[in-house]
């Protein structure tokens, strides 16, 4: 199912590149955001920059995400990178700012899916992954500040319209990734009963399985 989860997710993405983002010369979120300047200066397509561009990062995924991680990132990376050569560039929409909004609303749904399928779609998501474990940021949070590079980059090449245009579908993307891949919220759960030894064991056992930190604190009420 996860694995399904990803070919989805990554389809999903490529479609809103190729139909919404692409045509209008709007960026993407980082190194599929790179990829798409590099196409539009040389003309080869953003597929093969794609791929090639995402291989050191999965190299340090692997070092420091684990090889499921990183197994699902490749599959993400080359369903992303085969769609994108695959699926035809067309402009879906005439309106830039429209385009914008829900192609960036559409990545991010596609980024979130494959978040919530335990991988990421390559390039800046594996930073963005390794920081929100460490300090419990949220995804798509993380992923607008990285990506400031690829607006001040199509603002230089292209034009400043291009860049706000690239601006509003970051914007979307992270509203949306933090609106479906909810893994850095944190719950506080409290429990009164009186088999407290026997709850403190067993939430001691799965908080350990789960390899997620735990506080149990010891009350009364009168």
């Amino acid at each position: 199912m996860k694995s399904a989860g990803i070919i989805i997710g990554s389809i999903i993405v490529s479609f809103a590149f190729n139909l919404f983002l692409i045509p209008h010369g709007i960026m993407s979120s980082g190194i599929s955001g790179l990829s798409i300047i590099l196409s539009m200066l040389t003309s080869i397509n953003t597929g093969i920059y794609n791929f090639f561009l995402n291989f050191p990062l999965l190299v340090l995924g692997y070092l420091k995400l684990g090889r499921k991680f990183i197994f699902y990132t490749i599959l993400s990376v080359i369903t992303i990178s085969i769609t994108l050569y695959a699926i035809p560039v067309f402009k879906l929409a005439e309106d830039p700012i429209l385009s914008s909004i829900f192609g960036g609303a559409i990545v991010g749904l596609g980024i979130g899916i494959i978040f919530r399928s335990s991988g990421s779609s390559g390039g800046f998501d594996i930073i963005g992954m390794l920081l929100a474990r460490r300090k419990d940021f949220p995804m798509g949070t993380l992923l607008f500040a990285m990506n400031s590079v690829v607006i001040l980059l199509s603002g230089f090449l292209f034009s400043w319209d291009a860049a706000l245009n690239t601006l509003v579908s970051i914007f979307v993307l992270g509203k949306v990734i933090d609106k479906v891949h909810t893994h850095h919220v944190k719950l506080t759960l409290m429990i009164i009963t009186r088999k407290g030894e026997e709850v403190k064991q067993h939430l001691l056992k799965k908080c350990l399985s789960w390899g997620n930190g735990d506080r149990l604190c010891w009350g009364f009420f009168e």
